[in-house]
């Protein structure tokens, strides 16, 4: 039996070239055929629909003089709403693990930094079980 290379560990992860244990979940390497990182674009729509629907009651309520302050102002609200909606609105990034019985997401995370050295240390692990 061939001897347990530690490839990689923080608090939720193990890498060995036997084994990967993500959040309590274990992968055994020998059936793991290949690691990829994905990106799942962020969903920016909610926050531009908010906008447009802000532009128009601005505009409503601008072009009602007196009567339509109240629609201008809750107009600007939600132009301001939609606007940091957009901006706060972040893509996600998934460590995909591919095998003889599928493809599964073994890891999703916002920083893709980590993501990426994730897939580097199961790849590390897949060369290192030989």
């Amino acid at each position: 039996m061939a001897d347990e290379i530690a490839v990689y560990q923080d608090d939720s992860i193990y890498i060995t070239n036997l084994r990967v244990i993500i959040h309590r979940k274990t992968f055994a390497m020998s059936h793991v055929t290949s690691v990829v990182a994905h990106t799942i674009p962020a969903n920016k729509l909610p926050g531009i629909v908010t906008m447009i629907i802000g532009v128009v009651m601005a505009l409503g309520g601008f072009a009602g003089r007196d009567a339509g302050c109240g629609f201008a102002v809750l107009g600007v609200i939600l132009i301001v709403v939609g606007i940091i909606y957009v901006q706060r609105a972040k893509d996600v990034y998934t460590v995909r693990i591919a095998s003889s019985s599928g493809e599964t997401s073994a890891l999703r995370s916002d920083n893709d930094e980590y993501i990426a050295r994730i897939r580097q240390a199961m790849n590390d692990a897949i060369i290192a079980r030989g």
